[in-house]
């Protein structure tokens, strides 16, 4: 099936035809006519090889490439949206997102899937080479990294340690309740330089450390590119 946009008069219709090629019809015996900016526009649709011809009805059935789809009307200040034509014929508007939209969102998010949070860890272990004093040295900087200061620096920016109650030691009772328990702020939150981050009465999204982190969906999944990727994505960013 092959699917093609006419203008008949101010209108925009959508026919759908079968056979090899789009067939235009306007409602008389005259060719339709076609816009300069139409046919620019019309050049540039990709040819594919002929129709494959369906084994259960004998109908000649368009490549996916071959289906046009309506030439979108650009956005504009006084009409900031369009509609688009998907593979399967599918029509669809395409405008901005407003804040009465949040509720909707929500609801489809919870609708197609667990709604959650995209979880990530970091770990450090012992490599095996290791003996004697560096061994020992590598021991002691693992007892140092759990045993508090490091935890209570990197909750100031939201992160968690995993070892809690040694990183507990190493905040305000104001910090815990704010980073780990979910409860208001009873006084301005300050980043680990002392920069103010939020103020008296606000909550973390997402609510405790417990709430959270029972509520992950997914966790982060590193490629073995990873390193190389970032590095020419920064690249990109910087030329």
């Amino acid at each position: 099936m092959a699917r093609t946009a006419t203008r008949s008069s101010s209108r925009r219709t959508t026919k759908t035809v079968s056979g090899a090629g789009p067939r235009t019809r306007t409602g008389s015996t005259k060719p339709a006519r076609t816009k300069p900016a139409a046919a620019a526009r019309a050049k540039v649709v990709r040819k594919t090889a002929a129709p494959k011809r369906a084994a259960s009805s004998g109908r000649a059935v368009a490549p996916i490439a071959n289906r046009k789809a309506l030439v979108p009307t650009p956005p504009s200040a006084d009409s900031p949206r369009w509609t688009e034509t998907l593979s399967d014929g599918t029509r669809i508007l395409v405008r901005p997102l407003r804040k009465s939209d949040a509720e909707l969102e929500r609801a489809f998010i919870k609708s197609n899937g667990k709604e959650g949070y995209r979880g990530w860890c970091n770990g450090m272990a012992l490599m095996k080479h290791l003996s004697g004093k560096k061994l020992d040295a590598a021991y002691e900087y693992l007892n140092w990294y759990l045993s508090g200061w490091q935890g209570g620096f990197v909750a100031r920016y939201g992160y968690y340690s995993p070892v809690p109650s040694t990183a507990k030691k190493h905040l305000t009772a104001n910090e815990w309740d704010y980073w780990y328990e979910g409860k208001p702020a009873k006084e301005t939150i300050l980043d680990p330089y002392g920069v103010p981050m939020e103020k008296a009465g606000a909550k973390r999204d997402g609510g405790s450390f417990l709430e959270r982190v029972t509520n992950i969906s997914c966790w982060n999944t590193l490629m073995d590119e990873a390193q190389y990727m970032n590095k020419r994505w920064n690249d990109f960013k910087a030329a």
